[in-house]
């Protein structure tokens, strides 16, 4: 057989077999794959036949006896040319053409599995199974994505979480509901509503009188109250128990009344729905809580409590508008308004979401002090590590509502009388966040607690979610409704000046003073402080560590590295003239620590280590803790015990002080240091749980340990037997990292900062931007370097008409392309590295088979080989070539590719690394090509600037920049 038939022929083979396997695995998992999935492979398996069958004809062999020839030639075995093809066995090859068609197409007609939205619509509207109309929609998944959905009536017309909840209770059951909670001395069976009287008949479970319990809307006259009276008088001679006396008791829906009296010589209380919501749920512990957080617990490392230093921000309520000063007086005025809008608080890391939250609470106890009716009652839950869409309502309250010894069932008739604000606080740490349905779950159970006189405020990061689509899903975010609750996102803003000066007002004027003047003259110093967390800290830290000195080397990560330090030394200092060894037997020694300064700081960075690969949210059990706890100890180079050790703390190696193997109950010992000495601080949302005093303190310690990582060579020995000991331990890579943003953006500074090696730095800054933690994107950097060295060196000078040659590109771009080809780039790039491998693997088993049998055929496929990688390439290069192109032209940072070498530029220029480094990773030309578009900037980005850019263009890179998210690889 001639070679270039024997490859077509293979080729069409292989597709044959590798599609009709496929829709054969459909057709057996069709629980979960819908009928446009096996149309696809179907019909793509039918048209392989087809064009095995045409070529077979054409080499004058029926395509049995083709397909049995070609084993022949690659097995080496004989092979002698058949007979010219008969008419018959043409007519055999076109009847199985036919048959496996009319085959396929049966299976598609009758269709029994997974049902989309599309073949639902379909069905309605009695319309007949397309198998080429099916294959289309199958190839268009970005255009037809909620017609390929699988069909969930459940989920028809829920575009978004926030439903909200009804009141199902009517007066009579509300008042019988209010005095029990209000009173456990009556009993009101069901059964013992009296219609005809409007009234509840019941018992005082303390003197065994008949209680009569009367529900109206307003105050009875003299003639009902008689009508009555004669009523309960009757019940009671009925009931046998005219021994009993008589208890009246008159609930009214309106008014504002609890009055004693008479009734026929008969108790009576009236008592408005209101006045019974006021006594429903005793705060007094809750509030106390409030007042010891806000007005008498200091600040870590400071004498200041939060009340000292809390100053409200502004927000913004639109990304484009202007800032609106002082945030609390827009929730005020909402809290007022009788409309069914909620509100979102969002904001980044150290932005005072949390301080904001707890200072509202605040303020408004302190109204409620002076006048109970006066404001609404804030509850402050905190969601940390709490898993919503687990929990009903009513559990999800009932946690914080245990802990002050509060009655669930009366904070949800508070909730409902509009007598509350709830506040959920840090939604992005909630566990088990799962995938997008699963984040959303969540906030479906929170907004089932939104009644229609509730008011909700939850707040928390919104890179949470995956992207605005998603958020406003969960969030409720919408237009403005009189008929169903709606949610309106508010954005925090950082710091100005005048707030940063008011923030510190009770600092004395020399520190107050530097830190604004070095604000006002230094940007990235300015960066840094405007978010209110590391305002604080810089606070702490500006006298104690001199930071003027280091002028434009300041960043977030040098802060926070300072202050952790200085926290753990402060508290080593406390046990300075204590003995460290454990007591012995007959001889008690004061041993107030069992860690010394440094082996606490490599418990801290384990602990958070620890939480990063096990994405944790910013809190961690008791038992994870030991857990963790136990590695440590068993890990733990003898160096740490003795490096940066303070006089007085002792420097003998932690195993060597406690002798683990024979006493384990000395780990209990070390766990009391690590929670107590340290920065971990009991988390009141968890029983059991700790965490860290803020959530920068995990993603700070986590990002320098994977930094330090990196640099490990660099290091002095001691701190590389530690960083070594910790990455090993948890196995720690470059995957753990790049999905945290935040983490991520503390090792990019203190890669930037601190390396030594500026070639390394910049290569390792370019590893981070691009997420190259395996070879796939290793192998997509280059590609992405060679585009735009190609845009250097010629693409960006226009030869053509600028619109002619921006719409030429544009066309290419894989956004573009889905809208208007409907041509999904990804599929086609994963197609052709389908083709790479499964040519590989044929060439491969080729080889192995020519051990045995000497033949010549394998290496025709050579070129065919060589062909594919060359398109697979190509492509990339083209894909890649394009979106830098249209960046570059429109200066569009939301196209990621082009956005990332801007910051990984700008942060190399920020850390003053040199020319040749930056030179070594992408190429001359395309330096000075990112420097001509960095001189057009105003003034350079900062690494904190850059930093912020990138979060803002992340989640961009899945759909423009990168052929792998995050769920994909």
């Amino acid at each position: 057989m001639d070679s270039t038939l024997a490859i077509i022929l293979s080729l069409f083979l292989l597709l044959f077999f590798g599609t009709a396997n496929f829709g054969f695995y459909v057709w057996l998992k069709k629980s979960i794959y819908t009928r446009e999935k096996f149309a696809f492979a179907g019909l793509t398996a039918a048209s392989a036949l087809t064009l095995f069958v045409i070529a077979s004809i054409f080499a004058q062999q029926p395509p049995w006896l083709a397909a049995l020839g070609l084993f022949r030639q690659i097995t080496g075995l004989s092979y002698q040319p058949p007979q010219p093809l008969t008419y018959e066995q043409e007519i055999l090859s076109i009847l199985l053409v036919a048959g496996f068609f009319l085959f396929i197409n049966y299976i598609h007609r009758h269709w029994n599995g997974a049902l989309s939205t599309a073949h639902y619509e379909q069905q309605q509207k009695q319309q007949p199974p397309s198998l080429i109309g099916d294959t289309w929609l199958f190839l268009n998944p970005s255009q037809y994505k909620k017609l390929l959905e699988i069909y969930n009536p459940a989920n028809q017309y829920r575009p978004t979480a926030l439903e909200g909840a009804a009141e199902s209770l009517v007066w009579h059951q509300q008042a019988r509901d209010l005095l029990l909670l209000t009173s456990r001395l009556y009993d009101f069976p069901d059964d013992e509503w009296h219609n005809q009287a409007l009234c509840w008949i019941g018992t005082h479970k303390g003197t065994g009188d008949i209680v009569v319990l009367a529900c109206r809307e307003n105050q009875p006259d003299t003639v009902e109250l008689q009508t009555l009276t004669d009523y309960a008088d009757k019940v009671r001679r009925n009931k046998g128990r005219t021994s009993n006396g008589l208890e009246f008791i008159i609930a009214l829906k309106d008014g504002n009344t609890d009055e004693q009296s008479q009734l026929n010589g008969h108790p009576l209380r009236t008592v408005s729905e209101s006045c019974l919501l006021d006594s429903l749920v005793n705060f007094d512990d809750y509030f106390r809580d409030l007042t010891k957080r806000v007005e008498k617990d200091c600040l870590t490392g400071s004498n200041l409590t939060i009340n000292q230093v809390y100053t409200a921000s502004r927000y913004k309520l639109d990304k484009d508008g202007d800032a609106q000063p002082n945030l609390e007086v827009f929730l005020n005025e909402w809290l007022k308004d009788p409309s069914l809008r909620q509100i979102a608080l969002l904001g980044e890391y150290g932005q005072g979401k949390s301080t904001i939250s707890l200072m509202l609470s605040y303020h408004l106890m302190q109204r409620l002090q002076q006048d109970p009716h006066s404001a609404r009652i804030p509850i402050l839950l905190e969601l940390r590590g709490k898993s919503p869409r687990n929990l009903r309502e009513d559990e999800l309250i009932s946690t914080w509502a245990g802990r002050y010894g509060i009655d669930t069932r009366g904070l949800i008739k508070l909730l409902m009388a509009g007598r509350l604000l709830l506040i959920f606080e840090g939604f992005d740490e909630v566990d088990l966040s799962g995938d997008s349905d699963a984040r959303i779950n969540h906030f479906k159970i929170m907004w089932g607690l939104c009644y229609p006189k509730a008011k909700i405020m939850v707040t928390g990061r919104p890179n949470y979610f995956l992207d605005d689509t998603e958020l406003k899903a969960a969030l409720g975010i919408q237009a403005s409704s009189l008929e169903r609750p709606y949610c309106q996102a508010v954005q925090l803003v950082p710091f100005n000046i005048q707030e940063i000066e008011h923030s510190l007002r009770n600092l004395d004027n020399e520190t107050r003073e530097g830190i604004v003047a070095l604000a006002a003259v230094n940007e990235r110093f300015y960066d840094i402080i405007s978010r209110p967390s590391m305002l604080y800290v810089v606070s702490i830290l500006w006298k104690t560590e001199n930071l003027a000195q280091y002028g434009e080397r300041i960043n977030s990560a040098l802060v926070m590295d300072i202050f952790i330090r200085h926290s753990l030394e402060r508290q080593g200092g406390k046990g300075q003239r204590y003995d460290f060894t454990p007591p012995v037997a007959g001889k008690a020694k004061p041993a107030f620590m069992a860690l010394n300064s440094r082996e606490r700081a490599y418990f801290m960075e384990g602990i958070a280590t620890y939480m990063l690969i096990n994405e944790l949210p910013n809190q961690i059990t008791a038992r994870e803790l030991e857990e963790v706890g136990r590695l440590l100890v068993k890990a733990i180079p003898e160096a740490v015990s003795s490096v940066d050790a303070q006089g007085g703390e002792t420097r003998k190696p932690l195993r060597q002080r406690y002798d683990l193997d024979n006493k384990p109950e000395e780990l209990q010992t070390i766990l009391t240091d690590v929670r107590t000495c340290g920065l971990l601080v009991p988390d009141l949302s968890r029983s059991g749980s700790f965490k860290f005093g803020h959530k920068s303190f995990m993603e700070f310690l986590s990002g320098k340990v994977y930094a330090q990582w990196c640099l490990r060579k660099e290091l002095q020995d001691a701190e590389e037997k530690e960083v070594n000991s910790l990455g090993n331990t948890f196995n720690l890579n470059m995957r753990h990292v790049v999905w945290q943003t935040e983490v991520m953006a503390f090792a990019v500074e203190w890669i930037a900062e601190r390396a030594k090696d500026q070639g390394q730095a910049a290569s390792l800054l370019f590893a981070l931007l691009f997420g190259q933690y395996n070879f796939t994107r290793k192998f997509l950097g280059i590609i992405y370097k060679l585009a735009l060295n190609q845009l250097a060196c010629s693409g960006y000078r226009t030869r053509l008409n600028p619109r002619i040659e921006l719409y030429i590109i544009r066309a290419f771009l894989p956004s573009e392309m889905k809208r208007q080809l409907g041509v999904n780039a990804n599929h086609i790039l994963i197609t052709l590295m389908y083709y790479f491998f499964i040519t590989l693997i044929f060439i491969i088993i080729s080889l192995m088979l020519r051990m045995e049998f000497t033949n010549n055929f394998v290496y025709q496929f050579v070129p065919f080989t060589l062909i594919s990688y060359i398109i697979l390439f190509l492509a990339l290069y083209i894909k890649s070539f394009c979106i830098l192109f249209y960046g570059y032209k429109k200066n569009n940072l939301m196209l990621s590719l082009w956005a990332k070498f801007r910051i990984w530029h700008a942060i190399c220029i920020a850390a003053h690394l040199e020319r040749r480094a930056m030179n070594r990773i992408v190429g001359v030309k395309s330096i000075i090509l990112l420097d001509e578009v960095a001189n057009q900037e105003p003034q350079p980005w900062t690494i904190a600037e850059s930093l912020h850019k990138l979060k803002m263009t992340k989640k961009n890179f899945i759909i423009d920049g990168g052929l792998l998210s995050r769920q994909g690889t």
